[in-house]
């Protein structure tokens, strides 16, 4: 049942916290409804969590799809920092992962960027396994493998050359992965062998 005023309108704060609500018990039909009635495919539940991430947690993907029909915005954050993608990736949930990466695809790229720079192997393989593009360039023209290279995470440049990752592509300052893994940033953040190592990939 909807909370109502007397007049028979919902207030705009009830109607998204029934939307939260909603999508925390798994109603679909319910949020649709509220969707449809006006409620804020951007709000988020008392403790900060965009319903698409908060739809996301409880694993529904019809959720999901029906959040982004209604313009929810990927890159919305919890706050532990994480967009709908980046949970999906953390919880292992591939059937959600497929819609958010199709969705926008330059939240899809910051993602893919984000967990090469951190070596979140795992994260790369079910987004990449997904479509999403594994030579996606960041500001300054830096793709996955070059962060991978930069910052000594082996099994993730491994994993990238695997699915096929463009070795040769150049950042804007026309440094490949190779000139990343020489460079100062690498030296300092990799153990040597390792490093070696990755060299040895590029090459």
């Amino acid at each position: 049942i909807l909370p109502e005023e007397e007049n028979g309108l919902v207030r705009e704060k009830d109607i998204d916290a029934a939307l939260v609500a909603a999508i925390h018990e798994g109603r679909a039909q319910e949020a649709a409804e509220l969707l449809d009635r006006g409620a804020d495919a951007n709000c988020a539940d008392k403790r900060g969590s965009p319903v698409l991430v908060l739809a996301v947690t409880t694993g529904s993907r019809t959720m999901v799809e029906l959040l982004l029909r209604h313009r929810a915005d990927a890159g919305s954050k919890d706050r532990h920092g994480f967009t709908a993608l980046a949970r999906a990736c953390e919880q292992e949930k591939p059937d959600l992962i497929e819609p958010l990466l199709q969705h926008k695809k330059g939240q899809a790229d910051a993602e893919m960027l984000d967990a090469s720079e951190k070596g979140r192997t795992n994260w790369i393989k079910l987004m990449a396994d997904r479509g999403a593009d594994i030579d996606a360039r960041n500001n300054e023209g830096a793709t996955p493998l070059m962060l991978a290279a930069a910052n000594g995470h082996l099994e993730l440049v491994q994993l990238l050359l695997a699915k096929g990752a463009d070795r040769t592509a150049q950042d804007k300052k026309g440094f490949t992965a190779l000139g990343w893994a020489y460079s100062p940033m690498a030296m300092h953040r990799t153990p040597l062998r390792v490093q070696r190592e990755i060299i040895k990939l590029l090459k």
